[in-house]
């Protein structure tokens, strides 16, 4: 009777012991990145050596290849696919098979980031202007106090009147290209907010 009860207990733990050594060796795939959609290849990354086939939303085939040790894959598709739905499915050996809609919205976000950089490279420069402008404007308040001293002491001086008009220009000049940097800041900043959000 106990050597009955033995075997089952064995059986048993064979049966179950079994299935979770199953469950445990079944690894989880990379989500889909870095995902470009051209005219006719769409390229990504994800597990490595795994399978990654395109497909439209109704399961048909648009093309497959297999990621290389990085994960980096590049499939050949019939038809261009940018700007439209469509899904990666993605499997590999040991692992458990992955589908992923695809709505452009990661391409929408590279291109997104592109601008951000090209704005963020605008705002630098722009900020780097105004930095010559205000040294600029404070050399040409030193000037312009110089020569109302030399005004002050009866020395009349005729470019007096033109160093105040550059004055005013130049003053004028730098609070509108302040203006334009705070709106490229509102824009592309605030962008760069939203897009790291989403990493």
């Amino acid at each position: 009777m106990k050597k009955g009860i033995q075997i089952g207990l064995l059986v048993i733990l064979l049966i179950f012991g079994g299935g979770l050594q199953g469950q445990a060796q079944i690894k989880t795939l990379r989500s889909i990145q870095h995902v470009k959609v051209t005219k006719r290849t769409v390229t990504g990354q994800t597990t490595g050596r795994a399978t990654v086939k395109v497909l439209t939303n109704k399961g048909q085939v648009l093309g497959h290849n297999r990621a290389n040790s990085k994960g980096k894959f590049k499939i050949k598709v019939k038809r261009d696919l940018r700007r439209t739905n469509f899904k990666f499915k993605i499997s590999k050996k040991g692992y458990q098979t992955k589908t992923i809609p695809f709505n452009g919205a990661v391409d929408d976000v590279a291109q997104a980031r592109k601008e951000v950089n090209q704005g963020l490279k605008k705002i630098k420069k722009l900020q780097k202007q105004l930095d010559a402008n205000d040294a600029m404007i404070a050399e040409k308040r030193q000037e312009l106090a110089s020569l109302e001293d030399s005004e002050s002491m009866g020395e009349a001086d005729p470019n007096l009147k033109q160093a105040h008009q550059a004055l005013n220009q130049a003053v004028q000049a730098n609070a509108e290209a302040q203006q334009q940097l705070n709106l490229l800041k509102s824009k592309y900043e605030g962008m760069k907010l939203v897009l790291d959000s989403l990493q």
